[in-house]
């Protein structure tokens, strides 16, 4: 018995891998996307959690553009304890407004250091005309993402009030 030429051999089913989060906050942004970006899907490897060598991942890929999510938390960026420790101890004689700004001034540099290196390996990973936006709170990114990729965003009150919700419903 000769076999059909229409045959098609049966490979078994490979499920997708599951979505998982590593925040509430990238959970927000990954929803937010998916409603208002059009044809946008959370897949890993294509759209979320994409690789970009050196065992390293950003978070989405949007219309031809990584986007990294990274809140400035003080406690998280600095490799020392004890130069936190001794900037906060330091930081307590100040008047609040004087704090304030030299905690934003911190922020600033490490959002800046952050941002080059993460461009470093989109660069090498995928040219250097790779885009890169990096979102350093909830305003940036409805801002600089949501309300540049998306259809029909509403004001951006409005999508922080939703980022918010997702948050709590996470």
């Amino acid at each position: 018995m000769e076999p059909s030429r229409d045959f098609t051999p049966r490979l078994p089913h490979i499920p997708e891998t599951p979505i998982t989060f590593a925040s509430k906050s990238e959970y927000a942004c990954g929803m937010l996307l998916e409603r208002y970006v059009r044809g946008f899907q959370l897949k890993n490897g294509e759209t979320f959690q994409v690789g970009v060598g050196h065992n390293k991942i950003i978070d989405f890929y949007v219309n031809h553009t990584f986007v990294e999510y990274h809140p400035i938390n003080l406690r998280f960026e600095f490799d020392s304890p004890i130069a936190l420790r001794k900037l906060m101890e330091g930081i307590k004689r100040c008047d609040n407004h004087q704090k304030r700004l030299i905690i934003e001034a911190i922020k600033d540099e490490l959002a800046e250091k952050y941002y080059r290196r993460r461009k470093f390996l989109v660069t090498m990973a995928a040219g250097k005309d790779a885009e890169l936006v990096c979102a350093f709170d909830p305003e940036q990114f409805c801002k600089q993402v949501i309300r540049r990729f998306g259809e029909n965003v509403p004001k951006v009150p409005v999508l922080l009030t939703q980022f918010h919700n997702l948050i709590q419903r996470a």
